[in-house]
């Protein structure tokens, strides 16, 4: 287990955890973005290839699951959101929209809907 696996899997044994809080991490910042990008939807920039792998085995485990934040509030106490209008629902944008998400420890349907790590293409930051 690589160095920044090991500060990833710490954060998250905290529930409700962002990825401004992650992007502290050392390592965990890089060129690539995650996201529905055939929806418009972005999830998070400025992320490393190593990182991505690790939040998607994590999330294939069933260890954490990335679900909608309940607001972008939690990404303004944590100091970092991106500068783009908010997703407000599961459906395709005409332009690039971000859509705030945490990790969380358990998934209950009550809680909203996870999104599945296999379903985050990954692409090479413009």
């Amino acid at each position: 287990m690589t160095n920044l696996e090991t500060a990833i899997r710490a954060e998250l044994k905290r529930d409700h955890v962002s990825f401004a809080e992650l992007s502290r991490i050392e390592g965990f910042r890089g060129s690539c973005e995650i996201g529905f990008l055939d929806r418009n939807i972005l999830i998070w920039q400025s992320i490393s290839r190593e990182a991505i792998d690790i939040i998607r085995r994590i999330q294939v485990a069933h260890e954490v699951y990335l679900i909608p934040a309940s607001s972008a509030l939690i990404y303004i106490i944590d100091g970092v959101t991106l500068n783009l209008p908010i997703a407000k629902r599961w459906q395709h944008y005409k332009t690039l929209h971000w859509l705030p998400t945490v990790f969380t420890l358990e998934w209950w349907p009550d809680r909203g809907t996870a999104l599945p790590a296999l379903a985050l293409p990954t692409t090479a930051a413009a």
